[in-house]
Order: C-alpha cells, then sequence, then structure tokens
C-alpha cells in the first residue's frame, strides 16, 4: 500500500529469475534488478534468442535482453523519505557535527552543550511529527503536492512514531544526559508534556459551572497526580462552592504550601520540610470534618496525603503512578533508585511480567538504565536509524553506553552511525550528509566514504566538485581520479573536447588524454576554427607543463601561435612555427596544415622569415613532398591531389621569392 511505482518501456537484462506468478501476466517471466536504496526494478516480457557472454572473476556469464517493443520495466520502491523528512535529516546534520566538536571540551561545558543538543534533536523530532500532522490535515505535503490517499497511512505512522521517539528521547535525556542525583522534578515536566487530556481540560472548562461535567473530579484527580498543581488549584477554586465552604480553602491551603525540590535548596532541607507539610496534610485528613463534607475533596487529600492504595486506584497506568510516589510518598529518591521504583509501581497496577506493548517496553527499560538494550528496542520497534544514531552518538558522549564492540569489530555508535548513514544513500542530496555521519567512525567510515563516493554519478559539474570536495577532504585519491575521469569522459561525450582535457588532466590519465587531444587538435588545426574557439582553447590550457602529453604542448603553443598571429607580431610567429617543426611537437599530418598557414606571411613586401628559416620550411615541404605518406597528409589538410599540388607549387613559388628577399635584404 505504501509503495511508489513508475513505468517505462525500456530494454533490460536478465538478473536472475523471479518466482512469483502473479506478476507475469502471461507475458513472460519477470526479471529484476535492484536498483539504489529500497528500489527494484521489474522487468516483465519475452526473452529473446540474443546471448551477450562476459568474463568474471568466477568465469563467464551470460544474459538474455529483452525487446524494446516485448517488455515493461516497472520500478517498485518502499521505505520512500517523505519530503517532510528531508529537513529533519538536514538540521539534525548540522547539530550533529557541533557535538563533535564540543565533545572534546571542559567537562562541565561539555556537559552543558550535551543537554542543550539533546533539546534540539527532541524540538527536531516534535517539530518534524507536527509537520506531518499538519500535512495529513491539510492533504498536502511540504511541498504542496496533493498527498495520495494511500500514503495518508504512511504520514500518521511517522508521525506516530516521531512523537513516540521524542517521548523516550525525553525519558532518556532526564536519567542519562541530565545526570542530576534527584530527578523528580524533570520527571513530573515529562508526564505532564507527554500523557496531558487536554481534550478533557477543554471539555470541563467549557462547561458552566465545571463541576457539572462528569469529568470534573476525575480531571482533578490527574492535576494531583501528575503534579499539576497550580492547574489543580485554579480548576478547584472555579467550583461553585470554592468561595463558600472552609474545605475547599484548606485543601487549597495544603496545595499552596507543598514544597518543591529545586536545583538551588538543599536535599536535606528540603526533605525536612516536606516531613513536616506531609505530617500536616495527615493530620487535616484525620481531623477536619469539613473535609468530610464533601468526599470528593477527602479522597484528593487523601492522594496527597500519600496513601499508596489510593494512588495506584487513582493512577492510569504504572508511569503516572510512579511520579506521584515521587511526589507524595518519597520526594528524595535517587536517579538509581528508579528501576526498583517502577517495578514497584508495575505490581501494583497489576501489569504482568511479560510486555508487550510497545511503550511499556520502552520506558521499563529506560528506567532499568541498560542504555544499550533501549537503543536495540528503539531500532526493533521503531525502525528509526535517525533516533538512535543521533541519541547513541549522544549518549557516548554522555558516557552511558558501554564502548565493546560487536562481532563486526564496531563499536554499538559506529554501528548506528554506519547503518543510518547507508540509509541515506540513495537519497537526491544527502549523499554529503551520510559522508558526515561515516566520517565520525574511523577507521571504518573512510571505508564507507569510498563506496559511498562509488554509487554517487558526477552528473553535473557541481556535484562533481563537491565529490572532489568530499575526495580531498578524507584524501580519498583513487575515488578522486575515478570522478576526474567520468567528468572527462562525459565532456569528450558531449563534444567539449576542452572541457574533458580539464578533467582528464586533473586525472593525469595520459591514454584518454591522448585520444582527447587529437581531437581537439583537429578540431582547432584542421577544422575551420575562429579565433574566439581558438582563445576559449588557449584560456583553459592556460600556462600549464603538459610533461605527460606532448600533443597538448602541441596544442597550448598553436593556439599562442594563433594569438601571434592576431597581434600581427609576424616576428613571434615565424619563430614559434619553426620551432613547432624543429622540436616535433607537432605531428607530421599537419605539416601541410601548418606550412599552407605560413603563405600569407610568405607573400608578404616585408619578408618575415629570414634566409636560414625559410631553408628551415624548405626543408620540411621536402620532407612532405618525398614521403610515402603524401596523401595521406593532403587529405589531412582538406586537400584533394590536384588541388594540393596547386598549393603546394604555390607554397614552393612563395618560399623561393621569400629566400630572395631575404638576400636582398641581408646584403643591404
Amino acid at each position: 500500500q505504501n509503495t511508489t511505482m513508475s513505468a517505462t518501456t525500456a530494454e533490460a537484462t536478465i538478473v536472475a529469475p523471479f518466482p512469483v506468478e502473479a506478476l507475469q501476466h502471461g507475458r513472460g517471466a519477470p526479471l529484476f534488478a535492484w536498483g539504489r536504496g529500497d528500489e527494484l526494478t521489474l522487468c516483465i516480457g519475452t526473452p529473446t534468442r540474443k546471448q551477450a557472454r562476459s568474463q568474471s572473476a568466477h568465469g563467464s556469464s551470460s544474459s538474455t535482453t529483452l525487446s524494446p517493443a516485448e517488455s515493461m520495466a516497472v520500478t517498485v520502491q518502499w521505505n520512500a523519505r517523505l519530503p517532510e523528512t528531508y529537513a529533519l535529516v538536514c538540521e539534525a546534520s548540522a547539530r550533529f557535527e557541533e557535538v563533535r566538536v564540543q565533545a572534546n571540551g571542559p567537562p562541565m561545558l561539555r556537559r552543558a552543550h550535551l543537554l542543550e543538543a539533546s533539546r534540539h534533536y527532541r524540538a527536531l523530532l516534535r517539530a518534524h511529527a507536527h509537520s506531518l500532522q499538519q500535512a495529513v490535515h491539510t492533504g498536502r505535503d511540504q511541498n504542496g503536492d496533493s498527498i495520495s490517499s494511500y500514503r495518508v497511512p504512511t504520514y500518521e505512522e511517522e508521525a506516530q512514531r516521531s512523537s513516540l521517539g521524542e517521548l523516550v528521547w525525553e525519558l532518556a535525556e532526564v536519567l542519562y544526559v541530565t545526570q542530576s542525583t534527584y530527578v523528580t522534578g524533570q520527571l513530573i515536566n515529562w508526564l505532564q508534556a507527554h500523557f496531558s487530556n487536554d481534550v478533557a481540560v477543554r471539555e470541563v472548562c467549557q462547561t458552566k459551572p465545571p463541576e457539572n461535567h462528569p469529568k470534573y473530579w476525575t480531571l482533578l484527580e490527574q492535576f494531583v497526580l501528575q503534579g499539576r498543581i497550580e492547574d489543580a488549584r485554579h480548576l478547584l477554586a472555579a467550583h461553585s462552592d470554592s468561595t463558600e465552604q472552609q474545605a475547599f480553602a484548606l485543601f487549597d491551603l495544603v496545595l499552596r504550601s507543598m514544597p518543591r525540590l529545586t536545583a538551588s535548596s538543599s536535599p536535606t532541607g528540603f526533605y525536612t520540610t516536606w516531613q513536616q507539610w506531609h505530617k500536616d496534610a495527615n493530620g487535616l485528613l484525620s481531623t477536619n470534618e469539613e473535609l468530610r463534607k464533601y468526599p470528593q475533596l477527602h479522597s484528593l487529600l487523601n492522594l496527597v496525603a500519600g496513601d499508596e492504595d489510593a494512588l495506584a486506584n487513582a493512577s492510569v497506568s504504572w508511569y503516572t503512578l510512579l511520579v506521584s510516589h515521587l511526589l507524595f510518598v518519597n520526594p528524595t529518591a535517587k536517579a538509581n533508585e528508579l528501576q526498583f521504583l517502577a517495578d514497584r509501581c508495575r505490581s501494583a497496577m497489576g501489569e504482568s511480567e511479560e510486555i508487550t506493548d510497545t511503550l511499556d517496553q520502552l520506558l521499563v527499560t529506560a528506567f532499568s538504565g541498560n542504555v544499550t538494550t533501549l537503543l536495540r528496542l528503539l531500532i526493533q520497534r521503531l525502525g528509526s536509524w535517525w533516533i538512535v544514531a543521533h541519541l547513541g552518538d549522544l549518549l557516548h558522549h554522555c558516557g552511558s553506553v558501554e564502548s565493546y564492540r560487536l562481532e563486526s569489530g564496531f563499536t554499538l555508535r559506529e554501528y548506528f552511525l554506519l547503518e543510518y548513514g547507508t540509509s541515506l544513500i540513495g537519497e537526491d542530496g544527502l549523499w554529503q550528509v551520510a559522508a558526515k555521519y561515516f566520517a565520525a567512525c574511523p577507521p571504518f567510515g573512510s571505508h564507507y566514504i569510498a563506496q559511498l563516493l562509488e554509487t554517487e554519478e558526477p552528473d553535473t559539474e557541481t556535484k562533481a566538485l563537491q565529490l572532489l570536495s568530499v575526495c580531498d577532504q578524507y584524501q580519498l585519491t583513487n575515488q578522486m581520479n575515478t570522478v576526474q575521469r567520468v567528468m572527462g569522459a562525459k565532456k569528450f561525450a558531449q563534444l567539449r573536447p576542452v572541457s574533458s582535457v580539464y578533467w582528464l588532466m586533473l586525472a593525469q590519465d595520459v591514454t584518454r588524454l591522448s585520444q582527447v587531444a587529437d581531437r581537439l587538435i583537429d578540431q582547432c588545426v584542421t577544422e575551420e576554427s575562429t579565433v574566439e574557439d581558438l582563445d576559449g582553447v588557449a584560456e583553459h590550457l592556460g600556462d600549464q607543463k603538459f610533461v605527460f602529453s606532448e600533443k597538448l604542448s602541441f596544442l597550448n603553443k598553436y593556439c599562442e601561435l594563433q594569438q601571434y598571429r592576431k597581434n600581427k607580431d609576424y616576428s613571434r610567429v615565424a619563430e614559434l612555427t619553426l620551432q613547432l617543426f624543429s622540436s616535433k611537437l607537432a605531428p607530421k599530418r599537419l605539416w601541410v596544415h601548418l606550412l599552407l598557414d605560413t603563405l600569407p606571411l610568405l607573400e608578404r613586401s616585408e619578408p618575415v622569415f629570414n634566409a636560414e628559416q625559410t631553408f628551415q620550411l624548405m626543408e620540411c615541404l621536402e620532407t612532405v613532398l618525398l614521403s610515402h605518406r603524401h596523401e595521406e597528409f593532403m587529405a589531412n589538410a582538406a586537400l584533394d591531389k590536384k588541388t594540393g599540388s596547386t598549393q603546394l607549387s604555390k607554397l614552393s613559388m612563395a618560399l623561393t621569392a621569400n629566400l630572395a628577399k631575404a638576400f636582398l635584404l641581408c646584403n643591404e
């Protein structure tokens, strides 16, 4: 039901037979190939007889192709990431980086930073759940697209998982991140934040007078049990008899005078004050006749006085009973006593030893202090690598997670981070985020990053530069060269040889560079290239020393030659032309073209080439004329036999005339 499908018609290769008869549709056996992430491509059609054989490390293998007209390719995706999830992933990665940096700070400052980070993570989870609920309510996702009816349950389930994850995270924060000795106040805040019945509160408050609502006294009980003392006083004051009957004033006094343990108070002094308050409440319960006129008030005072049977009967869950026990029975209980109290409260509520409810399992495990089991249970029950990766990392820095290694060699923290990073692979735009989490797990992370980069195709220059930045950051030379070679091949296929040269030079791929250089030489020398084209080539090549490619050295010199020609610096043109011949940089297949380029200079009234230079040009011309590859050289210059002979004769006469002018100028 939660599967997204898209269909196209394309040629496919059989990877393996797919054993689902229902997918055959009478058109042949379905075939499949795994894609990136949670993706599978099904190819349904009739195989042709064409066989393609390939060699592998294990021997030869064969594959059968499907005809495009007879096959259909269907891509099936599951666990597709919702649009609202991208913000959660990206914002959390920034905080994750901060935690890594701050984890090496002073202990006291580090603890404050970790607590701040934990609260930030919880805020992200809460906002994520809210955005999912909003999407269900409006029927549109974060991108403004309509949500199909079959995807609504996916949104609702993800919102529930996020809310439950935030609930358990806050409890873990109280128990393991703050590492306070006394956590009663924090557990009260946790219970109030996640287990308040806002619907009942709204219904009771809207009733006039409120005591006429059947849930009035039940709501008062829940306020007292959850430690919502001020809310209880306000609701009590709304009762019609609150200003006339002394019983209401007495009970309000008990609630108002209830002492609270704060961070600045002394545990010993607080407990002394609380004992006196508790003694006064019990005395009032047994002696005051006014309270007996209102059985409901008497029952509430019984809760405040710490009657454990009354607390158990009024509590709706064992964790509500636990918090009320900390409020009215043992307010100075320490964090390390909570496992015993949780078991005691479960027994008082008649809970069985076998726990089947997901929430109960998570809370019992959290109170037990077994962080490793809690993290494993979170991934089993919620299936969220995001939660276990970030919570596990945070608890690791707090020193709450054991650092033993699994059979695979990873620590538990590394395992969760690597799995979370792996879950991001295949998602558009998240591969860089995955690299951050892999980098936090040395030495295994570098291997994961290397594999990640091999799965990411540099389809644009921007992405290629991003890949190279990651390669450089983690010193992955092989992957860097692969990206550069792939970009060089892409640019060459796009008929952009100049850009191809740039990438292949970075990779120092001599073989491919030679092939591209040949194409570039043909484009710039033997084809009709404008001066602007050559300027572009020169700009890309720059002043680099092409020690590993003579062809690029020639091309660079040729671009320089055309620049001199453009600037009418004819002496430099003559000098550089002869340098190309004498240094053997110019391929002989281009000699005819280069010689014909000198014709306009030879025909000038003022000789550009001196006598010695003219003799060198004549020698080059003679080499071309006497070569057994003469016709090939002419063809490379785009000259047929008749036209070529005419042009070369004209060139020979121009050389002779230039030689005469050079001699006359020399004699003068």
